[in-house]
């Protein structure tokens, strides 16, 4: 599944003590793997999203599940461009029956 490269970030990355810079929903494994987590407030438990070999990827995939559940406007690591919304829109559309 490939994902747009060419989003902005939109500087919702936090400082970590470490000096690294952490994306929302995202943290590292001691093993040096990365984690993406997101709450879902309504039903009121933490989905786990998978564990990702870097930190931009974990954050994608928290982006992704943000937008799902909490629509457009939900906050994220990365913009989403027009364009990628719309192309992701027609393929959708082509799909269904």
């Amino acid at each position: 599944m490939g994902l747009p490269s060419g989003d902005s970030v939109r500087g919702r990355k936090k400082s970590s003590s470490r000096g690294h810079h952490r994306f929302v929903g995202v943290r590292q494994e001691p093993s040096g793997g990365w984690v993406a987590e997101i709450k879902d407030s309504l039903q009121k438990v933490r989905l786990w999203l998978g564990t990702f070999d870097t930190a931009e990827f974990a954050a994608r995939a928290y982006d992704h599940a943000a937008r799902s559940l909490r629509g457009a406007n939900a906050q994220t690591n990365f913009d989403l461009l027009k364009s990628s919304a719309n192309s992701i829109l027609q393929v959708g559309s082509e799909s269904c029956p």
